[in-house]
């Protein structure tokens, strides 16, 4: 296999083979970094699943869902937000389907998250769990949470119930975090407003928790390779891949 291309356009591309009986015959250089496989992996190496800490997912959900593909001739296309061995965060694409030797065939497209998001993510501070704003505050892991909610409209209730706090505690707590959010020359009627000012609510409706490591998995049963865009019109259903939620 040959190193995986990049383009604005198509990202970082790469590819795997797995035989009929589940090993790994073949790894490109691009998944093997992204997954922790060994450099020159070759089917000698008898790897049947990826256990590094770059996706801390269940193998046996994997294995299950390639039974599936083999048995059921079926096509499965995921996306996924997810962080390397280098710890960057990455979109990626992944398309698996059944192979002419019966195994699985599965094609691999990455698009790195530093130049998305106006350049927020590679502002979260991973340590601290926070992230700097420019006026000197910082939203916490919470502030962030609670604004993923906020913004994608779920109750204040709702957001209570699930934190186990009340109505009133998570007012006081947005309240707080609309004064972090405080800007030149604001005059937002809403919190809304600021996080817009700041160019962040891409990134903080994107993803749930930006500080959670478990990749966030969205998949689609299919017969034929769906580009991004295709990817991206499609409703996502539950399968064996789903391992988080953004």
């Amino acid at each position: 296999m040959t190193e995986p291309t990049t383009s604005p356009e198509s990202g970082l591309r790469g590819s795997f083979h797995k035989g009929p009986d589940h090993f790994y015959t073949a790894i490109s250089p691009l998944c093997a970094r992204l997954f922790g496989a060994p450099e020159g992996y070759h089917a000698d190496m008898r790897w049947d699943d990826f256990t590094s800490d770059a996706l801390r997912t269940d193998p046996g959900k994997y294995l299950r869902e390639d039974t599936t593909i083999i048995e059921n001739n079926l096509g499965i296309h995921c996306d996924a937000l997810v962080r390397g061995v280098d710890g960057e965060w990455m979109r990626l694409y992944l398309h698996k389907s059944r192979s002419a030797d019966g195994g699985i065939a599965g094609q691999v497209t990455l698009l790195p998250l530093r130049s998305m998001y106006n350049g927020w993510i590679v502002k979260l501070d991973h340590t601290r769990q926070v992230l700097p704003l420019p006026n000197g505050a910082e939203l916490t892991r919470d502030d962030l949470r609670l604004l993923h909610g906020v913004l994608h409209g779920i109750p204040r209730k709702l957001i209570a119930r699930s934190v186990g706090l009340s109505v009133k505690a998570i007012e006081k707590r947005l309240r707080r975090v609309r004064d972090k959010l405080e800007h030149p020359h604001c005059a937002c009627y809403s919190v809304h407003g600021c996080v817009n000012w700041y160019g962040l609510s891409e990134m903080i409706l994107d993803r749930y928790d930006w500080f959670d490591m478990m990749p966030s998995y969205r998949s689609y049963p299919g017969t034929m390779c769906q580009s991004p865009a295709q990817l991206a019109s499609r409703k996502p259903v539950d399968c064996s891949c789903d391992v988080g939620r953004a």
